[in-house]
């Protein structure tokens, strides 16, 4: 599972609180959750309540302002039971713009505009989606990006080469 970050997160599954003394599940009580971004703490924001339809505790969400950090540490608290805790990384959550800067473009690789990111890599794993031209609303994933150069290289081919000028964005995941 990924997390975009500076994007909430809604039905997040804790996992179950064991008993100190018996082992046994807990499934009853008012836990208390911690949250740590970026080594900022602060009580979360959202309700936990147990689910009996999937046999765990879950958060009702983490608001956007709780995931925009890079490292999201969370502990949860139950009197009587063994505390639970979790780490997530977050990705950039992106949304650039930009355009097609090729006059030779093929169908795995082309140029872009000026605009983007300088660093190599930074959009790899990320999707593309053409908002313009005969390629609008055709997606693919982004394998390689040369920041030097601006080159765009996808991991499935495109159903054709897009054209000069054809715009598109890039999103942190996939439609």
């Amino acid at each position: 599972m990924s997390f975009a970050r500076g994007r909430a997160v809604s039905h997040f599954p804790v996992g179950s609180f064991i008993s100190t003394t018996n082992g046994a599940a807990i499934t009853t009580g008012t836990p208390a959750g911690k949250i740590t971004v970026d080594g900022t703490s602060a009580a979360v924001s959202g309700t936990l309540a147990y689910d009996s339809d999937a046999g765990k505790w879950m958060l009702d969400g983490l608001s956007a302002t709780e995931m925009d950090g890079e490292l999201i540490g969370l502990t949860f608290t139950l009197t009587g039971a063994v505390p639970i805790d979790f780490t997530l990384q977050t990705e950039p959550a992106v949304d650039i713009r930009g355009s097609v800067d090729d006059a030779s473009p093929t169908v795995s690789s082309f140029v872009a505009a000026d605009g983007l990111a300088a660093t190599d890599d930074i959009y790899n794993r990320l999707w593309l989606v053409f908002t313009s031209g005969d390629l609008q609303g055709i997606s693919r994933q982004v394998s390689d990006y040369v920041g030097s150069t601006r080159t765009i290289t996808l991991v499935d081919a495109l159903p054709a080469a897009p054209a000069d000028e054809d715009r598109f964005i890039i999103i942190g995941h996939g439609p």
